[in-house]
C-alpha cells in the first residue's frame, strides 16, 4: 500500500475499531431504537455507514467519489450478525482498493467529488483536503 494512504488508513482502522466495539455491544432489538422525532432507526444509521464506506471503496477504484449506493439488503437494518459480516466484506474491498492504488496514482491522480472539486488519492478521507 502506498506509504501516503497508509498513514490515513492508520486513522479509519481506528475509526473500524469503534464501530466493531459497537457493534460488538449491541442486539438486534437495539437496531431498531430511535430517539424520536424524524430521527430514523439506529439499524439505519449503521446500514448508512456501510453505504458511506462502499462509496469510499469505489473512489479507490474509480478515482470518482460518489455516496449514491444504497444496499438493498433490509436485514443490514435489524441484525447484527447481518451488519458484522456486510462491515467485513467492505473492509475487505476497501483494504484491496487501496493495495490497487499506485504511488503514481497518488502522486498523479485526482479523486473527482464534484464539479470544480478534485483531491489527490491520500486526501479523500481528510475533509480539508490537507495530508
Amino acid at each position: 500500500m502506498n506509504a501516503k494512504l497508509a498513514r490515513q488508513y492508520d486513522i479509519v482502522k481506528l475509526y473500524r475499531k469503534l464501530r466493531d466495539d459497537l457493534t460488538a455491544e449491541l442486539a438486534d432489538e437495539d437496531l431498531l431504537y430511535t430517539p424520536g422525532g424524524d430521527n430514523p432507526p439506529l439499524g439505519v444509521l449503521c446500514r448508512e455507514l456501510g453505504e458511506v464506506q462502499k462509496g469510499y471503496v469505489e473512489s479507490f477504484k474509480t478515482f470518482k467519489i460518489v455516496f449514491d449506493y444504497k444496499a438493498d439488503d433490509p436485514a443490514l437494518e435489524t441484525s447484527i450478525e447481518a451488519l458484522r459480516n456486510w462491515y467485513q466484506t467492505l473492509d475487505g474491498e476497501m483494504e484491496a482498493a487501496l493495495e490497487g492504488v499506485s504511488d503514481e496514482d497518488v502522486d498523479n491522480r485526482l479523486v473527482f467529488r464534484k464539479e470544480e472539486f478534485r483531491l489527490p488519492p491520500s486526501s479523500t478521507w481528510t475533509p480539508s483536503g490537507k495530508h
